[in-house]
């Protein structure tokens, strides 16, 4: 093929100098019509006597330029000759390099069957070495045989995967992986989890630290003592039984409950203020939903109930949810709550239930109001919280969140002071300042940090009240609480 393709360059090229040659014939016959219309004089022209030697010379430049015409004639009948086989060799060579149709495919089929037959050639030398080399591998070059004196043993244990190195590794991965997740949580966190950084941070007394109080616990211990309330007046009896919270009573009345003794000491605190500030009416609240303010009003009016002598009112003054109520498990009673008296539809004294087992009162919030706001900023409130307070040794106030309604700033200058509720871990800090800077910070009287995980001294508490006590001793502590009460 590479031949052929050869031999057409060499006709392509022998072509052109054919055509080069003709060219030149032209040329040459285009330069004797010149000089041709050169000889003949022009009609009007007279030769001039003075150049004789001059027209002498023109005669004799005819002869040499006819001689070099012929020549010329002569060469391109020559190249004319030449040119015709050259042209039948390029049509040949043309009709090899483009054959027809059915020469094509017999070349591919050829083609094709010689480059497999190639490859399968070197597949069976190929082979025919292997086996030659196999043949002379256990033989030296003067026929002797080798001998295998130590025989090949499998291993025993597999190479890999390393499983005790992807365990260690793992776990250091891990380990590394939840120390960033607890940094990262711990920088970023902007709470406050201990009594400590409460008491730096907001410049207030913390009055008290409530550890969390298990459910489950609660759940599996039910209580003997079931708290119960009845109409205070106007009733022909006790209203049927209201079973409050498992939480709150677990908190109030079992003395094996942590969280009580916590409520015992924040007890103490509140009547060393009442004695040197004369508090009587406090108000409860907190930054934000959820942060456990009527479950410490329910506790703290519990324990203050229990002091032989003194009498507590728990008042609802949550007129949007009801949350005290709820807890407590006292249905509103129609036109008998604290909405009837701000409405002066009703009386303070006809709308108290009273707690048969504790010197305890309470006042409902009665059914959601459509503008609460404009039934605490009336004249009523004051009046209300005034004969409370005349009537009652504490008034226990519960409210909606500090940031989340107006109604603590509308209750505030009724009552003697504030207790704000703080959640361990949840709420944050600059929260917990705008509340403080919302309701001034001469109004509160401490702070009560609740659900701490971890709370001062429980330890102590827990090895003290995990300690079994036999049947006796149990009975006798149940009578002394029910003498007490």
């Amino acid at each position: 093929m590479e031949g052929l393709v050869r031999q057409f360059k060499a006709a392509a090229e022998a072509a052109k100098a054919a055509a080069a040659a003709t060219a030149t014939a032209e040329a040459a016959k285009a330069a004797s019509i010149q000089v041709q219309a050169a000889k003949e004089p022009k009609p009007e022209e007279k030769p001039r006597p003075f150049l004789p030697e001059f027209n002498l010379s023109l005669d004799t430049v005819p002869a040499e330029v006819q001689l070099q015409i012929d020549q010329l004639d002569r060469d391109v009948s020559k190249l004319k000759q030449g040119r015709e086989p050259l042209q039948a060799r390029i049509a040949a060579y043309q009709n090899r390099l483009n054959p027809p149709a059915p020469v094509a495919e017999e070349l591919a089929r050829l083609t094709r069957n010689y480059d497999e037959a190639r490859q399968h050639y070197n597949v069976l030398a190929e082979k025919r070495s292997n086996s030659k080399m196999a043949a002379t591998a256990d033989s030296s070059d003067n026929n002797e045989m080798f001998k295998v004196i130590d025989a090949a043993f499998l291993p025993r244990q597999a190479i890999g995967p390393n499983r005790r190195l992807i365990a260690a590794l793992g776990g250091a991965a891990g380990l590394v992986l939840g120390l960033a997740i607890a940094f990262l949580r711990e920088f970023t966190d902007s709470s406050l989890h201990t009594e400590d950084e409460l008491a730096a941070a907001i410049k207030l007394p913390i009055l008290a630290s409530i550890p969390t109080v298990d459910e489950k616990r609660t759940r599996k211990r039910k209580s003997a003592s079931v708290l119960r309330l009845q109409e205070h007046k106007g009733g022909s009896g006790p209203s049927p039984l209201r079973h409050v919270d498992n939480k709150i009573t677990d908190a109030i009345l079992n003395p094996s409950c942590s969280a009580r003794e916590h409520y015992r000491f924040l007890h103490s605190q509140l009547l060393a203020m009442q004695r040197k500030k004369h508090l009587k009416t406090i108000l409860i609240s907190s930054s934000g939903a959820g942060e456990g303010k009527t479950f410490s009003a329910c506790c703290i009016a519990g324990m203050l109930a229990q002091e032989p002598g003194k009498q507590v009112l728990l008042i609802d003054a949550d007129l949007r949810r009801s949350t005290a109520t709820t807890v407590l498990g006292t249905p509103s009673r129609e036109g008998k709550n604290l909405g009837a008296i701000l409405r002066g539809r009703s009386k303070v004294e006809e709308s108290l239930e009273r707690c048969e087992d504790l010197n305890l009162y309470f006042l409902s919030s009665g059914p959601m109001s459509s503008n609460p706001g404009e039934l605490l900023s009336s004249a009523h409130i004051e009046l209300v919280l005034r004969e409370c307070a005349e009537s009652f040794d504490w008034v226990i106030v519960d409210t909606p969140p500090i940031l989340g309604a107006a109604d603590v700033n509308l209750m505030a200058p009724f009552c003697d002071a504030i207790l704000l509720v703080v959640q361990s871990g949840k709420t944050p800090l600059k929260v917990i300042k705008d509340s403080i800077k919302r309701v001034g910070r001469e109004q509160i009287c401490g702070v009560i940090l609740n659900r701490v995980k971890v709370a001062r001294y429980g330890s102590y508490y827990d090895a003290y009240y995990r300690q079994p006590l036999n049947e006796s001793s149990q009975r006798n502590s149940n009578l002394q609480l029910r003498e007490g009460i």
